[in-house]
This record gives structure tokens, C-alpha cells and sequence, in this order.
């Protein structure tokens, strides 16, 4: 396998670390040293595998112009810091160069990250309609066979059949690790006939869970997220992760408040444990000013001691429960930072301190 080299000045204790405790104690020493990447040792990367595969509460962001990097190194995926479980591309994710293909692989199979196509779903073919035939709205639902009149929707199933296993299909092609819905029928401003109507939707994401999700047996990764309270009911065992974007709401009460409105919108059938453990909160970092200080105010602590982005890694949902998670949209605009990443790997250690770190409370 080709690994990308990297020039940088950290501690050579890191090179000598011999299980998944030594790890994470690692990973708590660096993060606010300024560094980038480095190929470390493979006992590193075992332990560093391992601990991805453990049961623990994932660290999840949409990252946003990933290139092939040049003499600085943040815009590829393999500066983001090692420890974080799960990355949705958000734009740039398809015709890759050769570059970007060994940074793929690097990140999945030395690091463990899972990758993932994010994607909107509007309409017939959004995402993967060949060029030649996404010219105009009739040509699209003439190559995808669909009717947008129909006397039964059932007649529309043939066409999200195909629409289905042509994403199943791209995936695989690129090796990606799974499939994000983004599903904002209301608030994504465009007025789609697939995403708006909840008959539609149910049979899309029941056709998506054949090659993506739990029930699919692929091992990929199916999640949802935007108006995760409106995916119809009976589609929720599909999914793998709810991603909620809890945008701005900079209180721990805020933010169990919408997880016991997403629970009892969408959890129907899960014990509270259960979508608890599904459940993903997340931040909206898009503002480059606002990332660079780890996002807003949160409760009473200064922003330069516990902005939002720390605050939601430290969510405590309550009554012993575990979250699956915590995030961020575009969080890959902290590649800016100094050193880069700063608060993300902050956040991390919030949520799964290392022994001897300390929290902040």
C-alpha cells in the first residue's frame, strides 16, 4: 500500500506505543501541538484500528474540499486527526486522481476511518445521473423511467430500484465505507417530487437498505440526517446513525431536549438505550471564523475555554446513556487552525478522555 509521508516535528514517544491505552494517552499529548500527518508505526495503527472497532461514542463531520495537497498538507483527508471515526464528503468526492485514491485508502485501511458519499435526494437520479441525460427534467426521468403523473406510485418503484443500485454501484466503485442521506424536504430549497413525498421516501430508502444499513448484511453504513424526525415511519430500522443537526443550540438542556423529540418521533420499536446509541449530534462549524474558535459560546464558559464544538463531544445525554456520537458540518474549515484541527481533537478527548486527561467542567 502507498502511504503519504508528511513532514513533522512531534514527540518520538509516539512511535513507540504498544497498546490501545498508550494510544489514547497519545492522542491527549498532541492535540494542541501544532502538527499535520505522519506515517507512524504499524503497532500505532493496529492499536489505533482496534480502538475504532471498540464500543465508544464516534467523532463524525462532513468534510468539504478535500484536494490532493500540495506543500501544505490540510486539504487532504489524511491530516484529519487519526482518532476520528467517521467522515461524510460533502463535495468532491467523485473522478478521483490518483492521489486522492492512495489518500482514500490510506485514511480507511491504515487509519480506520470510515468515508462516506453524502448526498441529496430530491429528485430521480440526484447524484448519479449520467451527464448526457441530466440536461433538463425530462430527459432525467426519461433515462430513469419515471412518471411524474402516475395513477399508482408503484408504478415509480421500477425507477428508484435503478436509481438505488446505481448509488450502490458508485459506492463500490469508489470503495467507499457507505451512504449519508442528507434529507431536508422542507428547508433545502429546492422543491423535490422524490424527498417531499413520504410514500416516495419510504420506498427509496426501503430499495437503499437492500445494499446499504444493518438489514443490508454489506457492512456499509447507512445514515441520515437534516429532518431526521420526518423519514417515514417504519424506515428507521434501516439506518445505521441519525445525525441530527442540532445547529446552534448551545445548552446540555437544549440538546437532550431534541434527543427526547427525535426519540419519540423516530424511535419507534428501540429501547431509549438503543437510539441513544444511534443518535448523532452535531454542530454547524461552516462559518470559517466560527470553526477556527471551535464554534460559539456554550452555557457560561469562555469561548476560548469550551466553545460549542467541546460542548456537544460532552454531552451527557442522562440516565446512563450512552450517544452514538458527536459532529460537525464542514468541520474540515478548522484545517486552518493552529495548529490544525485543534478543537476537534479537544472535542475528542472530551468525549473518550485518554487516562490522565482531564475534562473540562
Amino acid at each position: 500500500m502507498k502511504l503519504i509521508f508528511y513532514n513533522i516535528i512531534v514527540a518520538t514517544a509516539i512511535l513507540s506505543m504498544v497498546s490501545c491505552t498508550d494510544w489514547e494517552t497519545a492522542e491527549a499529548e498532541i492535540f494542541d501541538k501544532s502538527m499535520t500527518e505522519v506515517v507512524k508505526s504499524e503497532e500505532y495503527y493496529e492499536n489505533l484500528r482496534a480502538y475504532k472497532k471498540s464500543d465508544h461514542s464516534i467523532a463524525f463531520g462532513w468534510y468539504s474540499e478535500w484536494e490532493e495537497g500540495s506543500a501544505d498538507t490540510g486539504n487532504t483527508l489524511s491530516a484529519v486527526p487519526d482518532s476520528m471515526d467517521m467522515i461524510s464528503l460533502w463535495n468532491n468526492s467523485r473522478n478521483l486522481s490518483p492521489k486522492k485514491k492512495a489518500d482514500l485508502e490510506f485514511v480507511q485501511k491504515v487509519k480506520g476511518t470510515k468515508v462516506l458519499q453524502c448526498t441529496f435526494v430530491q429528485y430521480i437520479g440526484k447524484g448519479v445521473t449520467p451527464a448526457e441525460y441530466d440536461t433538463d427534467e425530462a430527459t432525467r426521468n426519461a433515462y430513469w423511467g419515471w412518471n411524474p403523473n402516475p395513477a399508482d406510485k408503484k408504478e415509480n418503484l421500477p425507477a428508484i430500484e435503478k436509481y438505488a443500485k446505481a448509488f450502490a454501484d458508485t459506492i463500490k466503485a469508489y470503495g467507499y465505507d457507505g451512504l449519508d442521506i442528507d434529507f431536508e424536504p422542507n428547508v433545502d430549497g429546492v422543491s423535490g417530487p422524490l424527498d417531499e413525498d413520504p410514500v416516495y421516501v419510504a420506498m427509496l430508502f426501503k430499495e437503499f437498505s437492500k445494499y446499504f444499513g444493518p438489514k443490508s448484511g454489506s457492512g456499509l453504513i447507512f445514515c441520515v440526517d437534516g429532518e431526521i424526525e420526518r423519514i417515514p415511519e417504519g424506515t428507521e430500522t434501516y439506518f445505521d446513525y441519525f445525525i441530527q443537526q442540532a445547529y446552534m443550540n448551545h445548552s446540555s438542556n437544549g440538546l437532550r431536549s431534541r434527543f427526547e423529540t427525535s426519540y419519540r418521533s423516530i424511535g419507534r420499536g428501540m429501547s431509549k438505550a438503543e437510539f441513544a446509541k444511534k443518535y448523532i449530534i452535531t454542530e454547524n462549524l461552516e462559518s470559517a471564523i466560527d470553526c477556527l474558535n471551535g464554534g460559539y459560546k456554550w452555557e457560561n464558559f469562555p469561548l476560548d475555554v469550551k466553545p460549542s464544538l467541546v460542548g456537544y463531544a460532552d454531552l451527557d445525554l442522562g440516565e446512563g446513556l450512552r450517544k452514538g456520537g458527536f459532529g460537525a458540518y464542514r468541520f474540515s474549515n478548522e484545517r486552518a487552525n493552529n495548529p490544525k484541527f485543534k478543537w476537534m481533537r479537544k472535542a475528542i478527548q472530551e468525549q473518550n478522555p485518554s487516562p490522565g486527561y482531564q475534562t473540562i467542567d
